[in-house]
């Protein structure tokens, strides 16, 4: 038998999300009940980044991050598969899985939290975001056909863990004559499947830890103990629903970063050929839309290029991404697919040609894990950090600074991310250079210098050098510095009036 361990919480929705997979699948196991307030030596080695729970062990090689930990099964033990077999209806499934964290999970937990002036606006946000589930559940059982799979897996703490909020936030989230659909997917969720009641944590044991968590963030608003305001971007405290929320809201509406959406009404088809009609819809500025074209150009796709006046949006983005009106947005056959990591994986899939992804499922996990941590720490730390002013801004710069010391690590002793040629990863992180530079300029301070970090440096130096379009597709820094010059001092001036 495989040695197969899992480090988790009881009460933790992601650990639940893993033990439900791991029994679908057959695949035995040890689980190590973690102590989050005093952390294991076993945590703190197979976890140093995060220090947080799910952690994954397969023969002693660690995987964090629920959502990774769920493809990497899905990769190894083949039996009662979770993920589609088609490259589109994956690209949706993971596409639905990060808005439901993103949006759902923190928009229902911050909703629980809330109180007076605000708290209504938040409850009609997260019902906004269920609305859209609503609608992708309809006509089905599961959200992935016939039985369970992946998105169900993701989705599967609403009925328990979102009750909870809703009795403790004394709000009504899900009412069954509003998301009928969704209602009754719950229930089949839930009764259909002895493995979910008999893993998930009791009602009254969620109840006891998300009351004292709440009372305990609470109180730290009254006393306006945290900057802002904001409980939400409390240092090493794990909220109870253990994800490390900080709050860019803001930032990232202009940026163009969070939750890129699916026009679901678009029919799906089947038909491919050598001459298959590509679009990307995207910005020149945008340092998600440069991944997307790095990729198409080492993939030698043809696709026609729609740049995108953000301050005068199109028609066809309105069309294809009609909630958040964001990009990239890329086009294939009429079907659209946002998210610019989500759509590198469909580009992987579809275009075998100068694969992108590793081919060990333990590789891929990897890089995935890598992708999101840059997208999460580094790229948002590093922004945060060039508009602060005063105090706080010190400490934001060494978060960013440790964030890139774990990929210092990361690419010590390899010319790229994957090895010898460039790969998933160094697309997701080919804008450190030069938005880093730019950043650090515009916010006067120094977040990447080579004697820091020579290995980044180094790395950085072979993929502008030794690849024509990675310079090709990127903005100039004269064009950047511009734009964030501008755009930083609104943000310091709205903060400024508040």
């Amino acid at each position: 038998m495989e040695e197969v361990k899992l480090i988790g919480s009881k009460r933790s929705l992601f650990c639940t999300r893993v033990e439900w997979a791991l029994k679908l699948k057959g695949v035995e196991y040890e689980y190590l009940e973690e102590d989050l307030r005093n952390k294991s030596p076993i945590l703190l080695k197979y976890n140093p980044i995060l220090k947080k729970v799910p952690v994954f062990l397969h023969l002693d090689k660690p995987i964090a991050e629920s959502l990774v930990i769920l493809e990497y099964i899905d990769e190894v033990w083949k039996e009662n598969p979770l993920l589609p077999q088609h490259p589109y209806e994956r690209a949706k499934a993971r596409f639905w899985a990060k808005f439901v964290d993103e949006k759902v999970l923190m928009g229902s937990f911050e909703a629980c939290k809330a109180q007076g002036e605000g708290k209504e606006k938040l409850i009609e946000s997260a019902q906004e975001s269920l609305g859209f589930l609503e609608k992708e559940i309809e006509g089905k059982k599961y959200f992935g056909g016939e039985s369970i799979g992946y998105l169900d897996l993701a989705v599967g703490w609403i009925p328990i863990w979102l009750d909870v909020m809703e009795e403790i936030g004394e709000m009504k989230l899900i009412q069954p004559d509003k998301f009928p659909c969704l209602y009754q997917w719950s229930k089949n969720f839930l009764t259909d499947n002895r493995v979910v009641e008999e893993l998930a944590p009791s009602r009254e044991s969620l109840l006891e830890y998300f009351h004292a968590s709440i009372a305990y963030l609470r109180s730290l608003e009254a006393n306006k103990s945290l900057s802002g305001g904001q409980a939400s971007l409390l240092c090493g405290f794990s909220l109870p629903i253990n994800l490390g929320y900080t709050n860019f809201t803001t930032v990232f509406e202009i940026l163009n970063k969070i939750n890129q959406w699916f026009d679901l009404e678009v029919e799906i088809t089947e038909t491919r050929n050598n001459m298959e009609e590509l679009k990307l819809i995207g910005s020149k500025k945008s340092l998600f839309c440069t991944r997307i074209e790095w990729a198409l150009k080492l993939k030698g796709v043809e696709y026609e290029y729609l740049e995108e006046d953000l301050g005068n949006k199109s028609p066809i983005l309105l069309k294809y991404n009609p909630v958040h009106k964001k990009v990239p947005v890329l086009l294939h056959l009429g079907k659209p697919i946002a998210e610019s990591l989500v759509i590198l994986e469909y580009m992987d899939e579809v275009w075998k040609e100068n694969p992108l992804l590793p081919q060990h499922p333990y590789e891929r996990a990897k890089a995935r894990f890598w992708a999101k941590f840059a997208d999460d720490k580094v790229l948002m730390g590093s922004f945060e950090a060039c508009k602060a002013q005063g105090e706080g801004k010190e400490k934001l710069i060494e978060s960013v600074q440790e964030a890139l010391g774990f990929l210092e690590k990361e690419i010590k002793g390899k010319k790229y991310f994957g090895g010898e040629s460039i790969g998933y990863l160094d697309l997701a992180l080919g804008w450190i250079h030069l938005y880093l530079d730019v950043w650090g300029e515009v916010g006067e301070m120094k977040l990447f210098q080579e004697e820091k970090f020579p290995c980044l440096h180094q790395w950085s130096k072979t993929f502008l050098m030794e690849n024509p379009f990675v310079g090709e597709f990127s903005p100039s820094r004269e064009t950047l510095v511009e734009l964030y010059s501008t755009y930083i001092a609104y943000l310091r001036s709205l903060e400024a009036n508040k």
